[in-house]
Order: structure tokens, then C-alpha cells, then sequence
């Protein structure tokens, strides 16, 4: 059972007439893949390869009229490495993809890696990527009492995102730290929304409302001595709706800023700590007024290694939000949901 979560503004969340609906379903997958690294010489480095993939779902709930509905894939990959200089590093690859339903799809790839001096790289880039619609948002036929929900109508395109960047990575040896920042801008397009062709219509799933994400993000790695380490990430990003979007506040769809703090600490030989401290600014799910509050989260981990004949073993114990819980989701048509202080036992075992 699950509930359904609309993501389209003009949409009054069809969960508030359909609050729960089945969904059970059976999926298989079958994959194939295989990849080749070669060294040309001390210039030239590549790797290629490809994939087939063959899925199928089975679902009365989520395909009524037909239940069994499946695609293959195949796949193309490359990647060229090329140091014309000591100091120039360039990559530059691609991917190709023939999805059975949706047809052709390519997504090229180029960075630019300058090393100033030894610790020290600029690089720049630009990069495309692609999201495959599902079976779901290419078929569904999802009914509540005989009623159509979703009726895919299968026009449902790739969601795309064409990306450029520029970064800096620098080592600081003596000191043990190493600084990662770089600055982005993401072109995002043909992102699937639910939508209705006429009030009675069931919902079908459309490409539409492109936007624009600009940020910055850093890291920073302190390693003062071997056995602790000290990870900063600080995230800031906007969203900028197209000129064209029927979902101007898609702008508020992303927290802000994003912040952890984290340390691991090896007690001894066999016992790590660890400490996980979040920070994420407001943000909404489906409605605006329905924000998600600015939270705070702080997780422990205690874990002991050791060995169980010539297995390799790990337990641990972890407790999430162990200052306190916080408010998760908010939306109007459910309770509001709550990340409580929660511990977890969990035992590893590696043969």
C-alpha cells in the first residue's frame, strides 16, 4: 500500500480524493555489461563498453488493462583521457542508449583539469545527463474503483540536465587538509508532472516546467592526525523557474543551504566513532504553505570489527537524531511527519 504525492501545482493533490491506493506489483531485471579499460600510452587512456537491460513489471493495480508490461535497453558508453601537458589533464566521453518505449537518447561529457602547481587544480566542465521515464510513467493505468487515476498516455519524455561547472581542489599536505569548492549552474528540462487534459480527466504524466539551478558547494577534509578525520560540507543553491513554468514555486522546492559536520574517530583497532551533525533550510513538497521547517539532526554510530572464523564481522549500534526529533513532510492531505530519536543495531558480516 502507498500513498500518492502530487507534484504539480495547478494539480489539488489527487491523494486528497484517493488517499490510499494499491500498488502491489512483481519486477524483474536482467542485465548485461561489459566494460574495457586500456592504457595507449602514457598520453592516452580510455574506457568503453556497453549494457543490455531487460525489465518487466507485473501489476494488476498499477496496469489494469494490461497487467505485464516490460522494455529492453542497450547501452554505449566512452571515456577518453588525454594529457597533452603535466599540467593538463582533459576528459571527454559520452553515453548513447536505445530505450525500447522512448527510442534514442545520447549525453555527452567534457572537463578541463589545469594543475597550477602539486596540490593545486582548476578544472571546467560541462556535462549532460538524462533520467529514463519509468514503466510507471510511461503505462500506468492506475484505477480506485474502477475509476482511471493515471492513464499514461506514453508521451513522457527523458528528463534532462545540461551542466556546467567550475572547481578547485587543493591539497594542503603538511596540514592535512584538503579544500574541494566549485561553483555550477544546471539547466533542467523536461521534468514529468502530473496533469489533467479536461477537470474529469484521469491524470496523465507531461514533460513541462524547466528551470535553472545555480550554487556553490565545498568540502572541506581535516586529517590532523591518522586515526581522526573531520569532513565540513557547506551547500548553497537557488532555483530559478523558466519564464514559461506553470510552477513558480518550484523555486522554494529545494532547501537553500545544506550543512554537515561530521567526524570519525578510530578508538582503537577494533572500535570507530562516528558523528553526523545536518543542518537544511525550509522547503515544501507539493504546496507552498505546506513548508517543511529549517531542521537539525545529529546521528551517532559506535561500531566494533572482529572476526567470526574466516568471516570478517561488524556491529554496531547508531542512533539517528539523538538531539532531538524534527518535522520531516508537511502535507496538507497526511499527518505531518516527524524524524523521531531512534536507535539501530545492525550486524555485518563479510565472507
Amino acid at each position: 500500500m502507498v500513498f500518492l504525492e502530487s507534484v504539480s501545482a495547478d494539480e489539488e493533490a489527487f491523494s486528497n480524493y484517493y488517499p490510499l491506493l494499491r500498488a502491489d506489483s512483481t519486477g524483474r531485471r536482467f542485465q548485461l555489461e561489459a566494460q574495457h579499460n586500456h592504457v595507449v600510452n602514457r598520453e592516452w587512456r580510455l574506457v568503453w563498453g556497453g549494457q543490455y537491460r531487460h525489465e518487466q513489471a507485473v501489476s494488476p493495480d498499477l496496469f489494469y488493462a494490461n497487467p505485464e508490461q516490460s522494455f529492453s535497453l542497450w547501452r554505449l558508453f566512452g571515456n577518453v583521457e588525454w594529457r597533452p601537458h603535466e599540467q593538463w589533464v582533459i576528459n571527454a566521453g559520452g553515453l548513447w542508449e536505445n530505450h525500447g518505449i522512448i527510442g534514442e537518447n545520447s549525453a555527452p561529457r567534457l572537463m578541463v583539469n589545469y594543475h597550477m602547481v602539486p596540490g593545486h587544480t582548476l578544472r571546467v566542465g560541462a556535462t549532460s545527463a538524462y533520467k529514463q521515464p519509468t514503466l510507471v510513467e510511461l503505462r500506468a493505468d492506475w484505477r480506485y474503483s474502477g475509476v482511471p487515476v493515471i492513464q499514461a498516455s506514453g508521451r513522457a519524455r527523458p528528463e534532462r540536465v545540461d551542466s556546467t561547472e567550475i572547481g578547485y581542489l587543493g591539497e594542503f599536505k603538511k596540514y592535512g587538509v584538503t579544500i574541494d569548492v566549485r561553483a555550477f549552474e544546471e539547466n533542467v528540462s523536461d521534468l514529468l508532472r502530473y496533469e489533467k487534459a479536461c477537470k474529469t480527466c484521469p491524470n496523465d504524466l507531461v514533460n513541462k516546467d524547466p528551470n535553472t539551478q545555480r550554487g556553490w558547494e565545498t568540502q572541506l577534509r581535516w586529517q590532523p592526525q591518522p586515526a581522526t578525520q573531520i569532513l565540513v560540507n557547506h551547500t548553497e543553491l537557488r532555483l530559478q523557474p523558466d519564464a514559461s513554468s506553470t510552477a513558480p514555486q518550484d523555486a522554494f522546492r529545494a532547501p537553500r543551504h545544506f550543512s554537515t559536520l561530521a567526524l570519525f574517530q578510530k578508538l582503537s583497532s577494533d572500535w570507530d566513532l562516528s558523528l553526523i551533525h545536518t543542518s537544511t533550510a525550509s522547503l515544501f513538497w507539493v504546496r507552498q504553505n505546506d513548508a517543511t521547517p529549517a531542521f537539525r539532526q545529529t546521528d551517532v554510530r559506535l561500531a566494533r570489527r572482529f572476526r567470526i572464523g574466516d568471516a570478517r564481522a561488524e556491529a554496531a549500534l547508531t542512533v539517528r537524531a539523538a538531539d532531538g526529533g524534527h518535522v520531516e513532510f508537511v502535507e496538507a492531505a497526511y499527518p505531518v511527519m516527524v524524524m523521531d530519536r531512534r536507535a539501530v543495531a545492525s550486524l555485518r558480516l563479510d565472507f
